[in-house]
């Protein structure tokens, strides 16, 4: 692509921007929240709307008891020799303590060249970048020999339950080449990211009952079973002090870093004052960078989410807590299979006394590793670099979760997944915010990647 293209496409962006930000607003201000499906409807509606006046046919699907609406919509080139699938998911998170947010969650407001609003980055503010790079393509007058699929997910940030059956019974009306995706912040600073894989999830809730009601502890105190100390116990049980996971099998298909995986590691940046700053505590001296990167790339983790037992309101209450639970968060590797390790789990209640504990799945997510080596890939890294004017890091595994692996292991569609946003976008948390600047870069990154890779595989 010549660099009169270039500057076509990036003068067509600036030029669609303020409408680009219009409808990004627009879109903020729905609370599509994961289980809202009347918010979800109409998110779904007006990215419908959008979808319809850039050409594309579409569909919704209602997926699960929550009908929620997933949206999928397809336009065909007559000369298309290939497909590129675009996923997005158009779900946020709850927005929180209203007194956490500088302004109210769901109004979006623009101070000093930023958008803040849930959803302004994860993942609504690198969302529309696609939608206004399409844009700019028609209004550039280019018109990519590529079939274009849109997946639109209305539950990622609840584990996409029924986008994975949904999509093993349709595989055809997946069927793409390459997948393309923008989510997530960078992992250093401002530089954007290419990502090449992501742990898994497997989210889970224990919970114990000891009794019919929570009890006096002064009455029933050495008679009654206190269910709080029951989710303890099994606690310690499944993990140390240093971190190490004790259920049997948990590690045993852990796949090992390749040297290409390692040098690709050996090359990002650690900031160690930012991450410090954005996590309130310092990081230890003897974890180094090669260490840290490690430990979130290829290590898996299980943490405690939440706790809830007993009396958790002011002042103190005599009593035995009847019942307790615990939610359990566990980050996987690849080879690590969620089915299996949620069965180990049960198994090593059982054997050690714990058999009574109920254990519910709250979401999966399988990990994946792709080879990061490849045309496309170099395709997208040229298009992010040429609109950013700074060489994007090379990310081989996002420490979080997504639905990439579906594209690769059911549909055969490679995922590629960029990085917009600036480290310390504030996804999930309050005052979640994107840069303008970079969303508008983001477009102009989108519509080199879509030109491209369309002359890339049209050969």
């Amino acid at each position: 692509m010549s660099d009169a293209t270039v500057a076509q496409i990036k003068i067509a962006v600036a030029e669609r921007f303020p409408e680009t930000l219009d409808r990004l607003a627009a879109l903020c201000r729905i609370p599509t929240l994961s289980r809202d499906t009347e918010a979800l409807e109409r998110g779904a509606a007006l990215l419908r709307e959008w979808l319809a006046g850039l050409g594309f046919a579409h569909e919704t699907i209602p997926l699960g008891p929550d009908r929620a609406p997933l949206v999928l919509a397809q336009r065909h080139h007559q000369a298309a020799r290939a497909t590129l699938l675009i996923y997005a998911h158009y779900d946020v998170q709850p927005a929180g303590d209203p007194a956490q947010w500088s302004t109210p969650a769901f109004e979006p407001v623009v101070r000093d060249g930023i958008l803040y609003c849930r959803g302004a980055n994860d993942p609504k503010g690198q969302m529309i970048c696609q939608f206004a790079a399409l844009e700019a393509l028609r209004t550039c007058g280019l018109d990519p020999a590529l079939t274009i699929k849109v997946v639109l997910d209305p539950q990622e940030e609840i584990g996409s339950p029924h986008l994975e059956p949904f999509v093993a019974e349709h595989r055809q009306r997946f069927a793409a080449d390459l997948c393309f995706m923008a989510d997530g912040e960078s992992v250093s600073g401002d530089r954007p990211t290419l990502v090449f894989g992501n742990r898994g999830l497997l989210h889970i809730v224990i919970s114990a009952r000891t009794g019919h009601r929570d009890v006096h502890s002064g009455i029933f105190g050495g008679v009654m079973p206190n269910a709080a100390w029951r989710i303890v116990h099994f606690l310690t049980r499944i993990m140390d002090e240093a971190g190490t996971v004790r259920v049997p099998g948990f590690y045993d298909s852990v796949l090992p870093v390749g040297p290409e995986e390692q040098a690709a590691l050996a090359r990002l940046p650690l900031d160690r004052a930012a991450v410090s700053e954005l996590l309130g505590i310092a990081l230890p001296p003897e974890l180094d960078t090669d260490s840290y990167w490690h430990r979130i790339m290829y290590m898996p983790t299980c943490d405690i989410t939440g706790l809830v037992a007993g009396h958790t309101g002011p002042g103190v209450k005599a009593q035995i807590p009847a019942s307790a639970s615990v939610k359990l968060g566990l980050r996987l590797v690849a080879d690590q299979d969620p089915d299996a390790i949620l069965a180990a789990i049960r198994r090593f209640a059982d054997e050690t006394g714990f058999g009574d504990l109920m254990i519910e799945v709250g979401a999966v997510y399988r990990p994946l590793r792709i080879p990061f080596a490849s045309p496309p890939a170099e395709l997208i890294r040229s298009a992010v670099r040429d609109a950013f004017d700074v060489e994007p890091l090379i990310v081989p595994v996002n420490g979080g979760s997504n639905p990439n692996p579906i594209w690769m292991n059911i549909v055969g569609a490679p995922p590629i997944e960029v990085s917009y946003c600036h480290q310390g976008g504030q996804a999930h948390g309050p005052d979640e915010h994107m840069i303008l600047d970079r969303i508008e870069r983001g477009t102009v990154a989108s519509a080199l990647v879509i030109n491209r890779v369309a002359m890339h595989l049209a050969g």
